[in-house]
């Protein structure tokens, strides 16, 4: 007689033993020993089955489940009394003891089947003992040699303390084994954490804080990121080197940093009704799982009367924190680009104050920030113009009107400013006419303005991909109000302008 573990190929044997020796286990043991449930679970190592074999025909089959509980017991009536129970439950009790880690009296038959109302296997008793029904007493259960396959207890109590006394030992043994590999696998873990981490630390590329003015990476101008396919490791710090313009000043009176317009070109009325200064946000991280900078920079106002100024201050922070908001203090993975195994996030936000009276503030952001991994760089220009008295936010489309003549002058005012821009096919006067209407063009590119001392500036930030060439950033265009007069609407903004 053979006793060993069933592989797939003989569930289907299996299902029909363990139906054929506990005819009336109801429908809840026959989906128990299907044989598709029995190959899910040998799957999920959730449970065992061993089988008896004579000539390799199986003549009983019992199933396990990792906690010790015995679920099926059956064999077939031809090998009733020959003690198959008996060296099944041996197995098993020794599987469970080597592999699971328990103790030979945790392996116990199930009460699963109890409520079916009926006695399995009990023909093969020449008592027909209820097998769920504990012996009285050891005397009886020597009586009894195949029944302790059932019973909770099924060895006379000098019988197991014998068992216990032999096995124990081997289960010490193996915990030790098991507890000294874990430790081997922690140490070992925790030591490649702190390499990969030390080489994320001294690989990774260092972000530099550019300005609209100072950075150029690649070629780009005013700063705008800009790469070729094939050309994306490019330089930005040794690019920054070589370029003649200033770097940006921190400007007074918490007017923020002079990235987009000098400050004799920023309107500041007298006798202002309020007082600004800047907030800034910082936080960094860096380990083996995530990059982190944060560096975001905004002006907050304070009335000189008193007055409630929290919602327009929650504009000029929303403003700020658009990229920040997606990144931390919780990563926003729906909103991210990034590999399973590490996030790199940053965004550096610093804003400029164009132009401030009792009425208008006009606010410019310059947001360089990655949105989850090294490749995903993005330099945004976010404008704010608010009318103090009652928050009121104005959109480019809500004060501009526009026609051909106007798409086509601002299509060349960008293509001045930008020679990346000039040379991409997928922008034209007609995408330029789309973002003055407020549109936001596939998704990349839009407009938005600003009012200075002198005029108006229409900027443009884009996101271009035509699958050849790769630009990311913005382009201002300078306005005087006489150009824009004839394309004003009767938005109020224009009664506020002082």
């Amino acid at each position: 007689m053979e006793i060993r573990r069933l592989n797939t190929e003989e569930l289907q044997q299996a299902s029909q033993v363990a139906l054929e020796g506990f005819r009336e286990g109801g429908e809840a043991y026959q989906r128990y020993v299907d044989p598709d449930h029995l190959w899910v679970e040998m799957c999920k190592d959730k449970l065992f089955l061993w089988g008896a074999f004579e000539n390799g025909a199986l003549c009983a089959f019992s199933a396990m489940e990792s906690d010790g509980q015995i679920t099926v017991f059956a064999v077939r009536q031809a090998y009733w009394g020959m003690g198959l129970e008996d060296m099944l439950r041996r197995e098993m009790e020794q599987f469970a003891v080597r592999v699971c880690g328990l103790r030979p009296d945790e392996v116990r038959m199930t009460e699963r089947w109890k409520n079916a109302g009926a006695q399995p296997m009990a023909g093969r008793y020449s008592n027909n003992r209820n097998p769920w029904q504990p012996y009285q007493n050891e005397q009886q259960a020597a009586q009894q040699p195949y029944a302790d396959a059932w019973n909770e207890q099924p060895y006379p109590q000098e019988r197991m303390d014998g068992e216990r006394r032999r096995k124990a030992p081997m289960g010490a043994v193996i915990f030790g084994i098991v507890a000294a590999v874990v430790a081997v696998v922690v140490i070992v873990w925790l030591l490649v954490e702190s390499v990969v981490g030390y080489w994320n630390e001294q690989n990774a590329p260092q972000h530099k804080v550019f300005s609209t003015r100072v950075a150029r990476i690649g070629g780009a101008e005013n700063g705008n990121a800009l790469w070729n396919i094939g050309d994306l490791g490019a330089d930005a710090e040794s690019a920054a080197e070589e370029d003649e313009d200033r770097e940006p000043q921190e400007l007074r009176d918490a007017l923020g940093v002079d990235f987009l317009i000098p400050e004799e070109r920023i309107y500041v009325a007298e006798d202002l009704a309020y007082t600004v200064e800047t907030q800034r946000i910082e936080d960094s991280d860096e380990s083996s799982r995530r990059h982190l900078m944060i560096a975001v920079s905004y002006p907050q106002i304070a009335f000189n009367d008193g007055r409630d100024a929290s919602a327009i201050n929650g504009i000029l922070r929303d403003a700020a924190c658009v990229q920040m908001d997606c990144m931390y203090p919780e990563p926003q993975l729906d909103q991210l680009i990034y590999d399973d195994d590490y996030l790199y996030l940053e965004s550096n936000v610093y804003y400029e104050i164009t132009y401030m009276s009792n009425d208008i503030l006009c606010v410019a952001y310059r947001d360089a920030y990655f949105l989850g991994n090294i490749y995903s760089e993005y330099y945004d220009l976010r404008t704010r113009v608010i009318n103090l008295s009652d928050g009121t936010c104005y959109e480019l489309e809500e004060v501009f009107r526009h026609d051909d003549a106007l798409d086509e002058a601002y299509y060349e005012k960008i293509c001045l400013e930008s020679d990346t821009l000039a040379d991409a096919p997928a922008f034209d006067a007609d995408v330029a006419g789309r973002m003055l209407s407020g549109e936001i063009v596939d998704g990349r590119m839009f407009s938005n303005f600003l009012l200075c001392k002198d005029g108006v500036l229409l900027n443009m930030t884009y996101h271009y991909n035509d699958g050849n060439l790769i630009a990311r950033g913005w382009a201002e265009t300078e306005w005087t109000m006489e150009e824009l007069e004839d394309y004003r609407t009767d938005s109020s903004l224009w009664q506020e302008v002082e």
